[in-house]
């Protein structure tokens, strides 16, 4: 994502001082948000009566009994951590994390594939629970600059090692995609031009096993550990 799409998107300029990319990305971007706030303002509220009354040391009782069924929000604003480790929390503009707790893709429309992508493989592994009634999706913003590439791909671990993601221009030289990816250990590489696999210069290195190089990315649970 680019400075002058976080600025669009914050309102501080206006759609006009776009160019056609930049507002192509910048609608992704709103699609996936309009689609995640719908899902949520769905969603129940679960009973955090117990919870509560539990961390009350003397004082009346606080009853949250219906009122916290007409808030179905108020339990997502209590502060969470997410580390990523190691390169993504450095990346500013290069990467976007999304972090949201909702049940199975097609709720969102995801099954339809971000940036168009309809390939049911593709999708597949968005939110599998481990045995939890709420998986965990964390959305990255992968990036390249490749500015002489005419089309830059994303493969990984997450897909089979086959190019299912197609990048998008994001504007001087850059491509860019927004993946949902569950927490673990991912290893990834772009495929520019469908022949050249280039490792993300920004993310920690790892041997492919081939001679070459891979980019690997952790994406760990609010309690530091990895989704299995």
């Amino acid at each position: 994502m680019t400075d002058r799409i976080h600025e669009y998107l914050d309102g501080e300029i206006t759609e006009d001082a776009l160019t056609p990319e930049e507002r192509r990305e910048a609608q992704e971007h709103l699609r996936v948000l309009e689609r995640t706030v719908s899902l949520l303002g769905d969603m129940s509220a679960p009973d955090v009566t117990e919870d509560v009354m539990a961390r009350i040391s003397g004082g009346d009782a606080v009853s949250l009994g219906e009122s916290a069924g007409k808030r179905p929000l108020v339990w997502l604003l209590e502060p969470r951590t997410v580390r990523v480790r190691p390169a993504y929390g450095l990346l500013a503009a290069a990467a976007l994390l999304l972090v949201i707790l909702f049940p199975p893709a097609d709720r969102l429309g995801l099954d339809e594939g971000l940036h168009g992508n309809t390939d049911p493989a593709a999708t597949s592994h968005l939110v599998q629970g481990a045995g939890t009634s709420e998986a965990v999706t964390i959305f990255v913003h992968f990036r390249l600059d490749a500015p002489t590439a005419s089309e830059v791909r994303l493969a990984g671990s997450f897909t089979g090692w086959e190019p299912r993601y197609a990048m998008h221009p994001a504007g001087e030289g850059s491509w860019s995609v927004l993946v949902p990816l569950q927490p673990g250990v991912h290893d990834y590489a772009f495929v520019v031009d469908g022949r050249e696999w280039v490792a993300d210069p920004a993310a920690p290195a790892v041997d492919d096993g081939f001679g070459g190089e891979n980019s690997r990315l952790a994406l760990l649970l609010p309690n530091g550990e990895r989704e299995s």
